[in-house]
């Protein structure tokens, strides 16, 4: 069991670490190819977006396959898109390995679905322990790859970084064993009912299609911080390193977040919890759009931004097994994820558009800011109990 949590947690570092590293090429890419910066935004947006398609289907996958066999499709996949996409010349091939053929690795081989499997895999009482064990991981490679990705960039250049990014991702293949034994050893988690029943089941409640529109605004806010503030910090006057670094520290102070997460959110309620998160993040935006940004108070920000960064993603799938527990939390989960990362489609896109258009990051950040508020306010009227189709259901089956 522990070698299964821990090949878990390496398989979540390095896919999220790599991914937290695609935004250190938000000047060098369209600088070396001659595009303009919407192009590789609307590529990372296509890989976000296709990462949300894929990972309902990575859900239903796991769930009849078990998470080794998914998460080695997505490796091959993820590695794939990234190592292509050093060659890409044109924006199409660029939108095709970065962004559609990585967003499909990263579907089936991101942290999200370690995490899923590990949550087939421990005890009940343990889960909520585990994701936060695991969402840590990945925050620890967020902050340990994009530093590393930038230092691999100042002396290799940007298409070796790819390349040997890839092979990081090619590496985690060899931890995929220990869950498959981790499997082995668990009760099944298939589904009693078609994965469309099961979600069609779910939007008709209340509380689930609030906690769906809320996490949209978190993808929103994630990725347009995680793939534009390194190109709107060097646009103040900072350092590329310093910006890595800064990308480096919400990674850092996530390990925190992630891990208190699920603790505290059960103590003063997982949705209050979400709320108070959503509008401690607004506030950050706000902190980053209008004072001065000094090396001090970029960090100190991005300290606060980390402890607040992945938090929704322990206490937001706990919200679903709460409602509808662990057999149908992979594909349930997964339908929320899509949410996240329509929103993170946007952010990234947008962001991009609206700097090629004004020339400034402005109006974004203030999207950011009033999603944030608005999110806050969709997470109050959710209850925290079991879906009453579900407990109906349970009754039947008693």
């Amino acid at each position: 069991m522990r070698l299964a949590i821990f090949s878990a947690c390496f398989v979540a570092l390095i896919t999220f670490g790599v991914r937290g590293a695609f935004g250190l090429f938000m000047e060098p890419v369209p600088a070396a190819l001659g595009f303009d910066r919407e192009v590789y935004s609307l590529a990372m947006a296509i890989q976000n977006l296709c990462w949300g398609v894929g990972q309902p289907f990575a859900g239903a996958l796991l769930s009849r396959f078990g998470g080794a066999r998914v998460l080695a499709v997505g490796i091959v996949l993820y590695a794939a898109g990234t190592g292509l996409s050093a060659y890409a010349s044109t924006p199409l091939e660029l939108y095709a390995t970065a962004g559609a053929t990585a967003g499909f690795g990263m579907a089936l081989a991101s942290y999200i679905t370690a995490l899923t499997a590990l949550a087939t895999i421990v005890a009940p009482e343990r889960r909520a322990w585990a994701m936060g064990i695991g969402t840590a991981a990945g925050s620890l490679g967020q902050f340990v790859v994009p530093p590393m990705g930038q230092a691999f960039m100042d002396v290799f250049g940007w298409q070796a970084t790819l390349v040997l990014l890839a092979g990081m991702l090619a590496s985690t293949m060899v931890f995929l064993p220990a869950l498959r034994k981790g499997e082995n050893a668990a009760p099944s988690a298939e589904m009693d009912l078609p994965a469309l029943a099961v979600v069609k089941m779910a939007l008709a409640h209340r509380s689930y299609v609030l906690l769906v529109l809320g996490f949209f605004t978190c993808g929103f806010q994630l990725a347009f911080i995680q793939f534009h503030l390194p190109a709107y910090l060097t646009g103040l006057g900072h350092a590329p390193s310093f910006a890595a670094w800064a990308i480096g520290t919400i990674g850092l102070f996530n390990i925190v977040g992630s891990y208190i997460a699920a603790p505290v959110g059960e103590r003063m309620g997982f949705k209050f919890y979400l709320a108070a998160m959503y509008v401690g993040r607004a506030a950050l935006i706000l902190v980053l759009l209008f004072f001065p940004m000094s090396q001090a108070l970029v960090l100190g920000s991005a300290a606060l931004l980390g402890i607040l960064w992945l938090a929704a993603a322990p206490t937001t799938s706990a919200l679903v097994m709460t409602m509808f527990g662990v057999k149908y939390m992979p594909v349930l989960f997964g339908v929320t994820f899509f949410s996240h990362q329509v929103g993170s489609f946007l952010g990234v896109w947008m962001g991009g558009l609206l700097y090629s258009l004004t020339g400034s990051y402005g109006t974004i950040w203030l999207w950011c800011a009033g999603l944030g508020l608005f999110a806050a306010a969709l997470h109050l009227p959710i209850q925290e109990r079991q879906a009453p189709v579900v407990a109906l259901r349970q009754a039947a089956a008693g």
